[in-house]
C-alpha cells in the first residue's frame, strides 16, 4: 500500500503570517460574536486537519500487520489465542494474539490483539500499545495493482502510539472504527468510519487531543485518470474549542495519485465547511493549494470575513517535520 505517511508532506515553508490582499480592508475586531472568527479560523481547521492526519496513520499500519499475518500463515501460525512474540522490522517486539477459524488462509470473524513494545518500523516511526480487530471481509488477495489489500475489518485502540524517533513528535490513538478497502478494474476506495476516534498530538510537549464522533472518511482512485476525489464529515471536538465543530464536504477534494491516499489534505480543488454550535462557520475553497476562507460569524449566511492561507499552514508543523524526517 502506498505510505499514508505522504499525505503529510506539503514541502512548502511554513509562513508565519498568512494573509494577502483578499482579506476584509476592515476586518471585524478580536472580541468577535462567532466561535468561529477572523482570528481564530487558522487555528480551528489546523486542529481538524491535524486530527484527520492522525487518524490516516491507521490505514497503513492495519495493511502492514496483515502482510504480516499472512506470511505468518506460510511459516506456521501459532495456536489459537496463544500469545507469540515477533521481532520488529529494526528494532523491539509485538506479541500478537490470533483467534482464526483455518490455518491455511485469512476468514471472516478471524480476531487478533497485537501488543507493540517500542516497535521500530525502520522508517523513523516507533509504535507501542494495543490494538484489537476482527475481520469482517477476508481479502481475496494481498497484492494488487494499487498495492492495497481488499480486506473490511472492525478495529479497536487503546493507546496505540505512533512516535517521530528524530523529532519530538506522537499520535496517540485511542478509540474504534471500521476500514474498508476495495477495488475494480476502474477504481480503488479506501474509506475510514466510526462513532467515536479520539487522537492525541504532542507536539514539543504541547498536546491537544482532537476527538471526531459520526465520522466517515472516504476516498475514491480513479485508475485511468489517476486522480483521487474525497470527502470527510463528521463532528470534531478537541481541547481548544468546545462544543462540536460539524465537518461537511461542500465539493469533493480531487488531488493527484502521487500524494498517496491524502483523503484530500493535498487536494489542488474542492470546499469544505466547518460549523460551530453558534452556526459560526468557515467555507474552505481550495485551489491549486491556496485556500480561501470565507468567514460567517454569525451564521446569518453572509460572509463577513475573507481570508487567504496556504493548504499546508493548515497542518501542524510538527506534523510536517515528521513526514519530512521519515521520508515516504
Amino acid at each position: 500500500m502506498p505510505s499514508l505517511k505522504i499525505l503529510f508532506a506539503c514541502t512548502v515553508a511554513v509562513l508565519l503570517a498568512a494573509c494577502d490582499a483578499t482579506e476584509d480592508p476592515d476586518p471585524k475586531p478580536s472580541a468577535s460574536v462567532g466561535i468561529i472568527n477572523y482570528d481564530n479560523v487558522d487555528n480551528v481547521l489546523n486542529q481538524v486537519f491535524t486530527g484527520l492526519g492522525s487518524v490516516t496513520l491507521v490505514p497503513d499500519n492495519i495493511d502492514n500487520l496483515l502482510k504480516s499475518v499472512d506470511t505468518l500463515i506460510s511459516n506456521g501460525l501459532p495456536e489459537p489465542l496463544q500469545s507469540q512474540s515477533y521481532p520488529c522490522p529494526a528494532s523491539g517486539m509485538y506479541d500478537l494474539t490470533l483467534d482464526y477459524s483455518s490455518l491455511q488462509t485469512l476468514s471472516a470473524g478471524d480476531l487478533w490483539n497485537v501488543t507493540f513494545n517500542d516497535c521500530d518500523t525502520g522508517a523513523g516511526l516507533l509504535v507501542d500499545g494495543q490494538q484489537d480487530g476482527m475481520l469482517v471481509t477476508a481479502p481475496p488477495t494481498l497484492q494488487s495493482s494499487t498495492g492495497l489489500t481488499p480486506f473490511e475489518v472492525n478495529l479497536g485502540f487503546n493507546n496505540l502510539v505512533f512516535s517521530a524517533t528524530a523529532i519530538a513528535f506522537s499520535v496517540n490513538v485511542n478509540g474504534i472504527l471500521s476500514l474498508k478497502v476495495e477495488e475494480s478494474a476502474e477504481e480503488a476506495t479506501l474509506q475510514i468510519s466510526g462513532d467515536s476516534l479520539a487522537a492525541t498530538v504532542t507536539s514539543n510537549s504541547e498536546s491537544d487531543t482532537i476527538e471526531f464522533s459520526d465520522f466517515l472518511f472516504h476516498t475514491r482512485l480513479n485508475h485511468a485518470t489517476q486522480t483521487l476525489e474525497s470527502e470527510i464529515s463528521g463532528a470534531v471536538d478537541t481541547t481548544v474549542f468546545e462544543p462540536s465543530l460539524e465537518v461537511t464536504t461542500v465539493a469533493p477534494l480531487l488531488s493527484d495519485f502521487s500524494g498517496g491516499f491524502d483523503f484530500g489534505l493535498l487536494a489542488s480543488s474542492g470546499q469544505i465547511k466547518v460549523t460551530a454550535s453558534d452556526l459560526s462557520n468557515v467555507l474552505m475553497t481550495i485551489d491549486s493549494g491556496s485556500v480561501t476562507l470565507d468567514i460567517d460569524e454569525d451564521g446569518d449566511g453572509v460572509v463577513d470575513d475573507m481570508k487567504t492561507v496556504n493548504l499546508s499552514d493548515l497542518l501542524d508543523p510538527g506534523m510536517q517535520q515528521f513526514v519530512a524526517s521519515n521520508g515516504n
